[in-house]
């Protein structure tokens, strides 16, 4: 991922948190699943673009691409992102959960 400058993706949860796990920015196609919640969080977050839909033209791929590479604001979103799951510690995390609860 070192190489990528944009991640096109249909928004499943892996590849998006692949990328982001990297810093890498992204452009969002998708519909089904969860996959336009997914979308939608990437632009809210904005660390990416939502297309709105799965079918995009070639156009508005290469448009919402043309302007993640233009605009630092996707890679500074994503790489604030990057560093936060760096830093997260997911399995310390659900063990203090656990603890909570049977200590209740």
């Amino acid at each position: 991922m070192r190489h990528v400058d944009v991640v096109i993706t249909n928004g499943g949860y892996g590849g998006v948190q692949y990328a982001l796990s990297h810093g890498v920015p992204l452009v969002v196609a998708g519909e089904t699943s969860d996959k336009a919640e997914v979308a939608a969080r990437v632009d809210h977050c904005g660390v990416g673009i939502d297309l709105g839909t799965a079918t995009p033209s070639p156009e508005a791929i290469r448009a919402a691409v043309d302007q993640v590479r233009r605009d630092d604001r996707y890679l500074a979103a994503a790489s604030r992102l990057r560093a936060e799951i760096d830093s997260a510690t997911p399995v310390d995390a659900i063990a203090n959960v656990l603890k909570r609860c049977c200590d209740a």
